[in-house]
Formats: C-alpha cells, structure tokens, sequence
C-alpha cells in the first residue's frame, strides 16, 4: 500500500462508524448460513466485524489481520491475542485454517500484481470466504485495483472456489448497510464444502457486475456540485474582471 498518511485516525474512526451499523446486520445473516466457531479478519482495520462476531455464541476464535499503521489507540480488538500485525502487499504468514475468512473492501488497496496471490492466501485460510471489493470509479482512499466481480470471480475459481450471490439480495435495500458492501458483497466457497442446504434455494443476484443506485447518485451529486462551483466562481472572476475594467476607466 502507499501514502500511508492517507490513512489517518479521522479514516478509522470513518470506518469504524460504518462498519459496525453494517456488520451488525450482516454478520446474523452469515452467521445463518455456516455457524463459524473461528474467524479470520484480512484488513480488519480497528476490528468492527470481529467485534460484533464476537457477539455470536458459536464464535470461540478470532484473528484480525492488518498493517503496522492501523491506529491502534482505536482498535477495539485484544491487541495481544486477537490481532496482528501483517503487510498484506505480501504473502500472507501461513495459519491454522478458519471456519471463516473475511475480507472486506481491503483488495481494490493494494496492487493488482499481487491480486492473484492475494486471493491464494485468502483461500488458504478457510473454505469460505465472505468478500467485498471496489468496482471501478467507486472512489476511496488509496484505491489502485478497483475491479469488477467478474475479475474476482475469475481469481478465486482458479482455487477452485465458487461465488454464491446470496448476501447482496437480502441486504439491496438495507439502508442500516453501507452502499459498498451491498453492492460487492458475495461469498467464495471451495468445491466440495458442506453448507445448509438452504443456501442454494436462496434468492442469487448470479453474480453479476451490478452497480448500487447509491453510487449512482453519489456521482450525480458531485457532478452537479462540481458544475454548481464553476458557475459560482465564473461568476465571481467574471465580477472581479468587470470591478478591475471600472478602475481602469
């Protein structure tokens, strides 16, 4: 990852606030689909999703994975046992396997050199994977590979994983959910793995590139307030213009 500045305390403390109103719907849901005992977290930032995890009565185990910059005066994870500290630009350190791997909005940071074996170590931690990554033109801090589903689709079943597209129907229209993650929001689940057998009677949106009226309109407001400013300062140098000709007069 580069320009680390850009990951300030105001970013975590963002990410934080929008993290746990997410993960606090999100995580039942999962949680529904595959009972895990051990999580693993691969960009936890301060640990919101872990934290809520937590919360689950079947959850014994979590790890929270990120880089040496994370403020750790904001981490809401024991520092000692449930966190550590990992470049993730690099080959992940090997672990015990987990029930599940997380990793949320953290691929589209670092370089698509190492996407392909970004996804390797992801599917080395666990047979499923809750996953969420930034299309292209989503915009964020430090974004350097934003990709479609399609692209991540294509990585993972080169690890003989499959993606079921069963999160984002039921979280579309939930506005207690971050925008992002229901638009990229999906599960990768290597071939052979057991789930519930309702998983594959679920509504699927089959994994297509969707785009999120959200960020829609995201970019229809910054285009109008974009347009909105040059009209304001035209006028204003159009004015300043007129006010020097009057001296000169």
């Amino acid at each position: 990852m580069k320009d680390l500045d850009s990951y300030s305390n105001q970013f975590y403390q963002n990410q934080l606030l929008e993290s746990v109103s997410s993960a606090e719907v999100v995580v039942p849901l999962i949680n529904k689909l595959c009972s895990p005992k051990s999580i693993i977290d691969v960009g936890c930032g301060v640990g919101a999703w872990l934290d809520v995890w937590k919360r689950c009565v079947n959850v014994t185990k979590v790890t929270g994975i990120d880089a040496d910059f994370i403020d750790k005066s904001l981490l809401i994870l024991d520092l000692d046992t449930e966190f550590e500290e990992v470049d993730l630009s690099k080959k992940l350190p090997s672990y015990k396997k987990y029930d599940l791997a997380i990793c949320l909005e953290v691929a589209e940071h670092l370089e698509e050199k190492r996407a392909s074996s970004f996804v390797q170590d992801l599917t080395n931690l666990s047979d499923i994977v809750l996953f969420s990554a930034a299309i292209p033109g989503q915009e964020g801090t430090q974004h350097i590979n934003e990709q479609f589903l399609k692209y991540w689709i294509t990585e993972f079943s080169k690890n003989d994983y499959n993606c079921l597209d069963v999160v984002r129907p039921m979280i579309w229209d939930n506005d207690s959910v971050s925008w992002w993650f229901r638009q990229n929001m999906v599960l990768f689940v290597r071939n052979g793995t057991v789930l519930k057998d309702d998983i594959y009677k679920m509504q699927t949106f089959n994994c297509f590139d969707l785009v999120h009226k959200e960020l829609l309109i995201h970019k229809t407001n910054k285009e109008n307030n974009f347009i909105k400013d040059t009209v304001t300062s035209g006028n204003y140098v159009a004015a300043l213009v007129k006010k020097i000709l009057r001296k000169f007069k």
